[in-house]
C-alpha cells in the first residue's frame, strides 16, 4: 500500500472513530434532555412546549458547538499530521479526548440546574485554550528568527490560510472570548442573585436568566465559521487583496 493510501486510510478511520464518538453523545444528550418528557407527552400543545422549552436552546448550544468542536478536531488532526514530533501526535489525542469528555458531562447537565450547564461549557473552553496554548508558543518561538511578535500575531490572527497554526491562534482567542463572555453573566447573575432578584422566568428555573448567554455563544459559533471559514472548508470567506494578503 502506498503512502498515500496509507494517510487516507488512516483519515478514513480516523473520521469514523470520530462519528461514532460524537453520535454516541448525541444520542446520550438526547435521551438524557428529551426522552422522558417526550414518553409522557399528552398533546401537540405540550410537544411544543417541550420543543420551544429551556432545554431546547441549550440543546441547540451544545449541538451546534459539538460539531465545530468535532470538525475542527479532525481538520486540525489532518493539518498536522506530517509533524514528525510525538509529542504533538500525543498532545492532540489527549487534548481530543479530554474536550470530548467535557462535552459528555455538558450534554449530561443539560436538565441540571442552567448554570452547571455554562459552567462546563466554560471548562471544555478551558481545556480547549491549554491546548492551544503551547503550540502557540512553539509556533511564536520557531518565528522569532525572521519576525518580530508583533508581526507574528498580526500573521496568525489575519492569515488567510487552512494553517495549523493559524487555527490554533484564531480557536485560542475565540476560546478566550467565550470564557469572558460567560464569566460576564456568571458576574451578572451572581449580582442579581446578591440583590434578590427572582424573575427566573420559564418556569421558575433557578438561574434561567443566563439563557441570554445561549445566544451569545451561538453568535460567537458563527463568528468562528466565518473566521475559520478557509480552515474548514478550504477556501476563504473573503479571498485577500491586494496589500491585504498575508503569504505563508
Amino acid at each position: 500500500m502506498s503512502a498515500s493510501a496509507k494517510t487516507r486510510t488512516r483519515q478514513q478511520l480516523e473520521l469514523t472513530v470520530l462519528g461514532f464518538l460524537v453520535g454516541l453523545i448525541i444520542k446520550t444528550v438526547l435521551d438524557s434532555a428529551f426522552k422522558d418528557a417526550l414518553e409522557n407527552c399528552t398533546g401537540i400543545h405540550a410537544f411544543w412546549a417541550i420543543i420551544l422549552g429551556r432545554n431546547s436552546l441549550e440543546f441547540a448550544v451544545f449541538f451546534f458547538t459539538l460539531l465545530r468542536f468535532m470538525f475542527g478536531a479532525w481538520r486540525f488532526q489532518e493539518e498536522t499530521k506530517d509533524d514528525p514530533s510525538s509529542w504533538m501526535m500525543l498532545w492532540n489525542t489527549c487534548m481530543t479526548i479530554a474536550v470530548f469528555l467535557a462535552f459528555y458531562a455538558m450534554g449530561l447537565s443539560i436538565k441540571s440546574q442552567l448554570l452547571t450547564f455554562y459552567e462546563i461549557f466554560a471548562l471544555a473552553h478551558l481545556i480547549d485554550v491549554i491546548w492551544f496554548a503551547p503550540i502557540i508558543l512553539l509556533t511564536i518561538k520557531g518565528r522569532l528568527k525572521t519576525q518580530k511578535p508583533p508581526a507574528i500575531l498580526r500573521s496568525l490572527l489575519r492569515g488567510n490560510s487552512p494553517n495549523a497554526d493559524v487555527a490554533a491562534m484564531k480557536f485560542f482567542v475565540l476560546d478566550l472570548a467565550t470564557i469572558v463572555w460567560l464569566g460576564l453573566w456568571f458576574w451578572r447573575w451572581n449580582c442579581l442573585s446578591l440583590l434578590g432578584w427572582d424573575g427566573w422566568g420559564w418556569g421558575g428555573h433557578p438561574g434561567s436568566n443566563l439563557q441570554g448567554a445561549g445566544w451569545g455563544l451561538i453568535a460567537i459559533g458563527l463568528g468562528d465559521l466565518a473566521w475559520n471559514h478557509f480552515f474548514y472548508f478550504g477556501v476563504p470567506l473573503f479571498p485577500p487583496h491586494g496589500n491585504d494578503a498575508v503569504n505563508f
